[in-house]
């Protein structure tokens, strides 16, 4: 699946974002809704946040087609193994969620992925330390959409 794709829908689910400010996930799903998406934030162990309101699963969300998963290959694994419920559509496997074995699951799906890539490198308007890394990914080659 070409990246721009995942970013033509609206609705997109973040697995991982936490209580706490300082996670990764928090960026992404805080990057999404500054760059106007509704972007809602899915933690079964997450404590009350008066800033996020959290859902417990994906099962929860059913006006969303789009997921990133900001979590250990292990949850990812988890969750890519139960059904999925039918209105996901589209996945992103953001880096250092996913190993082979998420990579096999995937293929096994009948699902749009785009797998080990950095959604902040891709989301607009890329800025800071993420658009240094997106420019010398594209003078390396290593950059795709």
């Amino acid at each position: 699946m070409k990246t721009e794709n995942f970013f033509e829908h609206k609705n997109v689910a973040v697995l991982g974002v936490s209580s706490k400010k300082k996670k990764f996930g928090n960026y992404i799903y805080e990057k999404l809704l500054d760059s106007g998406y509704n972007a809602f934030a899915v933690n079964p162990n997450a404590d009350v946040n008066n800033e996020i309101k959290f859902y417990k699963s994906i099962e929860e969300l059913n006006n969303i087609s789009s997921v990133v998963f900001v979590t250990k290959p292990n949850v990812t694994n988890q969750i890519l193994t139960n059904k999925l419920p039918d209105n996901i559509k589209y996945i992103w496997i953001q880096q250092g969620a996913g190993d082979d074995e998420t990579k096999s699951i995937l293929s096994s799906l009948n699902i749009d992925f785009v797998y080990d890539k950095c959604v902040m490198m891709y989301l607009e308007p890329v800025k800071g330390i993420h658009k240094f890394h997106r420019t010398f990914s594209k003078i390396f080659g290593s950059y795709k959409n």
